[in-house]
């Protein structure tokens, strides 16, 4: 073979497109188990969640839909990871308030801050990057919605103002490029996932809130995926996608539901409050500190069991916090009146200005501006104060 003969098989070699390889990303999806610990196989709560996930390898993410007040007890136990991202529901915000989530993992994507507090400090991230460390990385968003301030009391949200998800999403897909990343909306409550589908088609992975009933769905021919995580821990939902190490794009991503097993506490390093909180079988009656409360529904048990956190998380699948008020004789009228009022007292004789006790939810109007609970409250005309206790604390859970 002469010279140049060797050059022209030289360059047909260097031409050769190179042999791809393909790198599957795997990321976890939890929600909807704020203030469910352990409640056996009816719901496994936080600790079956970690029990399932906390060993998972380290390039594996895993995001929460809701979060948890106990998160601070939880990241104590040792051995064990927990989420890499958090995004804060509306229950999580009427415990906690925005204080709770000024620090990482929380994500909220469009929660901004009010205007007048110029000094006040965001410590959340409005986008979280995920990165493979062979490659690709999920980008991942996390939506409140925009009748949150209707459902969450005006003074657990300040100094945060919610923004308009679709132009937040808008902004953020125009001006940023989401080369070599997988997207990852988180959808706010009440948002119609299927609409969200066709709203946002640059998301690759819609994330419903949690729902009774834990689904996969195929979008776009395939090509994109809607999925939701089951209530109270049940289920999670396992996703994956191949990243190509020579084209630098991901696959069409797929998704799987994977039923989430009773907490296995061998190997469970539990901090003495988590002990502390699993024990806790005190029952709490609002008549212990007012004349009169709102009455929250409990619904019947449809699974038998003698696990604390089950009797709560199937009595009341929602939690929320109490508050208590002082309420003039005046406002009382007008409250006594409100739409769907379920208020109960065991006084034969209610006080003219009776000490009232109401969930947050109720405090933030239930989605009415109008409602003249909500409109005492932000006017400072009734101040109330929180209590330590919640809904759940109400429900009976010894025989």
């Amino acid at each position: 073979m002469n010279f140049l003969a060797v050059i022209a098989v030289g360059l047909a070699v260097s031409s050769l497109p190179l042999a791809a390889r393909e790198v599957t990303v795997t990321f976890w999806i939890s929600g909807g188990a704020e203030g469910i610990l352990d409640g056996g196989r009816t719901a496994p709560g936080w600790l079956g969640l970690i029990s399932e996930l906390g060993k998972r390898p380290d390039e594996e993410a895993w995001i929460d839909v809701g979060g948890t007040r106990h998160f601070p007890q939880l990241a104590e136990i040792g051995g064990q990871r927990v989420p890499e991202v958090i995004v804060p529901g509306e229950a999580l915000l009427r415990l906690e308030g925005a204080s709770f989530i000024q620090s990482p993992p929380y994500l909220a994507t469009n929660l901004g801050l009010l205007p007048q507090f110029p000094l006040a400090e965001r410590g959340f991230q409005s986008v979280i990057h995920h990165r493979h460390p062979d490659g690709g990385s999920l980008r991942i968003l996390g939506l409140v919605s925009e009748q949150a301030p209707l459902r969450i009391p005006a003074t657990n949200l300040r100094p945060l103002q919610v923004l308009p998800v679709q132009a937040t999403l808008r902004d953020l897909f125009t001006t940023q490029s989401a080369k070599g990343t997988l997207t990852v909306v988180v959808l706010p409550e009440g948002f119609n996932g299927s609409e969200a589908s066709k709203l946002f088609p640059d998301a690759q992975v819609v994330v419903e809130p949690a729902g009774g009933k834990a689904q996969v769905v195929d979008v776009a021919e395939g090509s994109r995926i809607r999925v939701r995580p089951g209530r109270h821990g049940r289920s999670i939902i396992r996703v994956w996608a191949r990243w190509n190490t020579v084209s630098k794009t991901f696959s069409a991503p797929k998704a799987e539901v994977v039923w989430v097993n009773p907490a296995e506490y061998e190997g469970l390093t539990l901090p003495a409050s988590l002990i502390a909180l699993l024990r806790n079988t005190i029952v709490f009656s609002p008549s212990q500190v007012a004349d009169v409360w709102w009455n929250p529904s409990q619904r019947p048990m449809k699974e038998p069991t003698r696990r604390p956190d089950a009797i709560r998380a199937q009595r009341l699948p929602e939690d929320d916090a109490w508050r208590v008020a002082e309420v003039p004789m005046d406002r009382w009228r007008e409250w006594k009146q409100v739409e769907g009022a379920r208020w109960t007292t065991d006084l034969q004789d209610v006080p003219r200005s009776p000490r009232v006790a109401f969930p947050a939810f109720i405090a933030a109007g239930r989605g009415n501006w109008e409602c003249p609970i909500r409109q005492d409250l932000v006017n400072g005309v009734v101040l109330a104060e929180e209590l330590d206790h919640t809904l759940r604390d109400t429900v009976a859970v010894e025989e």
